[in-house]
């Protein structure tokens, strides 16, 4: 992968828009004080590749990433992988907007990418790493180093697996298992088939045996059951002549019994016509004179209670002494009393303000107690009778108040009697009365009417009486009574036929009532036994046809025997094929894995000379990546504990650099890749620098973009470089570029 131009805005301290075209090849210094922004620039180059990181890394969650006090961040990268160019642009803001676009710029590629899942998973097919993978090979952070040392060995094993493109193999082994366990459910299957098969076999034999004595069985059994057959039938026909005139006989009593029915309802329904009839001509006006003379009583029981109210408002106001006549008088007493307690509340805070007065005016002139006591003394009993009047103005006040209220109410009530009064009387001229005694002397009449047409008192008991001759006449069903007694009659007459019929038979038993029961149950022993040995009959040749269905399922499975048999050897002779295949697979996988340390030892040897000075020439490098060293002083290998941080550096160094170079020379396919140190080589002395600058630009073959980040100036050991410092407002900005 090789970075053509990034341009950042709102990202860390990249607050104003940076866009940078870098050069396709070699060493590219981003040079700067610290804190001027070189390592946020490579920053820039992993979130535009990879985005957000998830959860809540410290400094690097969406409120840290986007600019203080800037609402969102945008960031554009361009680049080139698999011979392929795209542009990819990140977009997002406080709010929780997230965007991604992925635009390709070949020819043949011309679907735009976006949406951060779709766009993640193209990415990291893309230049064949996640984001793990690119800050453990490509991208060197500051203080990482080490950072190989300290994954765990499976996750050194899919970092490689990644790298080299060599997942692939771990996807075909995991297909190649589901391939087996599919199989190997399948044989499991097969195999519980093949038992059961197996097993149908030797049955199948036995149910031939057993059929050819079942026939035989069959045969006896059927000429016993036809020969109860015939002694049944023949009691069967005695039987039936008897029930037949026993049906002959119920038949005539029904017939009798339809017949009464039908009088009787006859004669039901006359009484209802009757008892409607006087019901049509008196029932409504009795009903509308009981309603009128409930409703008179009902007004004239409210006329009563309200002139009860009045007598007792009445005897409320006497209590307050007040005579109903006179409201106006009223009325004028209670404004004279308004006038005459405000007069005397007046009267009282002057008295006790000129109380105060003289008091102080005494105290001062004469501070003399016993004068001042009995000026106190009249002032308080002076005040004390303004007081009284006061209050009895205030009271008197309060009972006309009281009084008049009652008045009015008296008033209302005489006006709803009068109302009353006058609604009874109009009620009554409605209905053409004078009073309620002629209403209740019509009704009388009507009554007495009714009673001597129905012998009914009350017309509720007349309109119960019809109510009931009109359920129990619902009851009668005339017409299907009329047409049962004209079926009944055919039905007789259909017996009688059969009964002529029956004096043509031969009858060798003539059965009488007394026989009757006695035969009944000879008959019915002669049924249970026919029943039975018929029940046998049948039981029998049901057990024929299972056993002949049971044969012919049992000989499709006998047919399908050898087939089963023959696919079972197919699928364990096909699982043993994928098995090796899986075996074989990881063998390679393992190999490819395997040969990333010896080359990653044999490009230290080449390294590590040129970094050291030729002091050291060999690590011994284990599996887990840690390593020692040879020193030829020390004539062998010794921890790196040992050795000084900056030489510690130089070996870290020479391991990242080798490590990487091997394993993405074995990575699958030709590529171009970049490289990313941040600040890998300021710590070092300036004799080890030029070393290590050296051996990184003899590893171009491998790296043809090298990004090198310094706080120190390097820029005559680079092929390019660029300068970052903070601006005025505190955003990073390029104050040189060498292209």
């Amino acid at each position: 992968m090789i970075i053509h131009r990034l341009k950042v805005e709102g990202f860390k301290i990249m607050g104003s828009q940076i866009e940078i075209d870098f050069p396709d090849e070699g060493i590219i210094g981003i040079l700067g004080r610290n804190e001027s922004g070189k390592s946020t620039l490579l920053n820039a180059i992993e979130y535009a590749l990879f985005g957000l990181k998830k959860g809540k890394v410290p400094g690097e969650v969406r409120e840290d990433v986007i600019t203080w006090g800037k609402n969102k961040c945008r960031i554009e990268l361009e680049f080139t992988a698999r011979n392929k160019r795209f542009i990819i642009r990140r977009e997002f803001d406080t709010t929780g907007r997230n965007t991604v676009e992925i635009i390709p710029l070949s020819e043949d590629e011309v679907k735009p990418i976006t949406k951060l899942r779709e766009a993640q998973k193209f990415i990291e097919d893309l230049i064949g790493m996640d984001r793990n993978s690119f800050s453990k090979i490509i991208y060197i952070k500051q203080g990482e180093l080490d950072a190989l040392r300290d994954l765990s060995k499976k996750d050194r094993e899919e970092l490689i697996n990644k790298v080299m493109g060599i997942d692939v193999y771990d996807k075909i082994v995991k297909k190649v298992k589901s391939d087996v366990k599919t199989l190997e459910e399948r044989l499991n299957l097969l195999e519980e088939k093949e038992k059961i098969l197996r097993e149908n076999y030797h049955k199948y034999k036995s149910y031939e045996n057993r059929l050819k004595e079942s026939e035989e069985r069959l045969s006896d059994l059927t000429v016993e059951v036809d020969s109860l057959a015939k002694e049944k039938e023949s009691l069967k026909t005695s039987l039936d002549l008897y029930k037949l005139k026993k049906d002959i006989e119920n038949k005539e009593k029904y017939l009798r019994k339809l017949e009464e029915d039908v009088e009787s309802y006859e004669q039901k329904f006359e009484e209802l016509n009757h008892l409607e009839n006087i019901y049509t001509e008196y029932g409504d006006k009795y009903e509308k004179l009981k309603n009128l003379k409930d409703k008179c009583i009902e007004i004239s029981h409210e006329i009563e209670r309200t002139r009860r109210s009045i007598e007792s408002k009445k005897e409320q106001l006497n209590r307050f002494y007040i005579d109903e006549e006179k409201v106006d008088v009223l009325e004028t007493k209670i404004r004279e009393g308004i006038v005459k307690k405000s007069k005397y509340k007046k009267i009282l805070i002057l008295h006790s303000l000129l109380t105060i007065a003289t008091i102080l005016g005494v105290y001062l002139v004469f501070p003399d107690m016993y004068i001042i006591s009995i000026l106190l003394s009249l002032s308080l009993i002076s005040g004390l009778l303004i007081l009284r009047k006061h209050s009895r103005y205030s009271s008197l006040i309060s009972n006309y108040n009281k009084g008049v209220i009652i008045i009015y109410e008296i008033d209302e009530m005489h006006k709803d009697l009068n109302n009353k009064e006058s609604e009874l009387r109009n009620l009554l001229s409605e209905h053409g009365y004078n009073s309620i005694e002629e209403v209740s002397n019509e009704l009388e009449e009507i009554i007495n009417i009714i009673e001597s047409q129905t012998g009914f008192e009350e017309i509720e008991k007349l309109s119960w009486r019809i109510s009931t001759l009109k359920a129990e006449i619902k009851n009668f069903d005339i017409t299907k009574d009329m047409q049962d007694i004209d079926l009944v009659r055919n039905e007789l007459d259909q017996l009688n036929r059969q009964l002529e019929e029956f004096s043509q038979k031969e009858i060798l038993l003539e059965i009488s009532d007394e026989d009757y029961e006695e035969y009944k149950e000879k008959f019915n022993e002669l049924v249970d036994a026919h029943s039975e040995k018929e029940r046998g009959l049948i039981k029998l040749q049901k057990e024929i046809e299972t056993i002949k269905e049971e044969l012919s399922s049992l000989e499709a499975d006998y047919q399908e025997y050898p087939k089963i048999v023959e696919e079972i050897e197919k699928l364990k002779s096909e699982i043993r094929v994928k098995n090796s295949l899986k075996e074989a697979i990881n063998k390679v996988a393992a190999s490819l894995r395997s040969s990333v340390l010896p080359r990653a030892s044999l490009a230290i040897s080449r390294v590590l000379p040129d970094i050291t000075e030729g002091r050291y020439s060999d690590l011994s490098i284990s599996e887990d990546l840690k390593f020692k060293v040879y020193s030829m002083d020390a004539g062998g290998y010794k921890e790196r504990e040992v050795f000084s941080g900056g030489t510690q550096d130089q070996f870290l160094i020479a391991l990242r650099l080798a490590f990487t170079e091997s394993l993405l020379d074995l990575k699958v396919g030709p590529e171009r890749y970049c490289l990313i140190m941040d600040e890998c080589i300021s710590s070092s002395d300036e004799i080890r620098r030029r070393n290590i600058l050296n051996t990184i630009k003899s590893m171009k073959e491998t790296f043809s973009q090298i990004f090198l980040v310094a706080h120190i100036d390097i820029s005559a050991y680079v092929d390019h470089y660029i300068r970052l410092e903070r601006g005025p407002d505190g955003y990073t900005k390029i104050v040189k570029k060498s292209w």
